[in-house]
Order: structure tokens, then sequence, then C-alpha cells
């Protein structure tokens, strides 16, 4: 998924926003719209980025990340079952 969002972003860039700023009614929707696709692109890369990093530690013999099951009070609240 990450893959695929990444490369329609860069995509999206080269052969959408970038061309309108060569239209001088359309340079600022141009540059704002690859500006925020860049953003969004970057968020992507961070988001995948701290996965992995989780994913090794874990990996490794580290514990899960608290999060990983939901929020929950105590252990004993914590039930592995289907539906």
């Amino acid at each position: 998924m990450g893959v695929t969002t990444v490369t329609a972003g860069v995509l999206s860039i080269r052969k959408i926003f970038w061309p309108l700023t060569s239209k001088p009614s359309r340079i600022f929707t141009g540059y704002l719209d690859a500006i925020l696709m860049e953003i969004s692109i970057a968020g992507v890369i961070l988001v995948i980025r701290d996965a992995g990093w989780r994913w090794i530690a874990v990996l490794n013999g580290g514990a899960p990340p608290a999060e990983a099951f939901g929020g929950f009070e105590s252990a004993h609240e914590l039930k592995m079952s289907c539906c």
C-alpha cells in the first residue's frame, strides 16, 4: 500500500501538478498541489519507517508495543479470541 501511494503521488506531481505551473492562471495551484502531495508522501514514508523499526525490534526479541493490542488497563482484560 505504501509503494502504491508513493508511486501515485510522484506520478501525480510529474504528470498533473508540475505541468500546471507552466500555465499562468494555474501557477499557484500547481505549486500548492505539488507541495501538499510531497507532504503526504513524506508522511507515508515516515509511517513505513516507524513501522519497520518496530517490526525489527519485535523480530529481535523485543516486546510488542503496548498499543499493538489496543488500549487495556491490565493483562486480565486482554482477550485473544475471535469475534
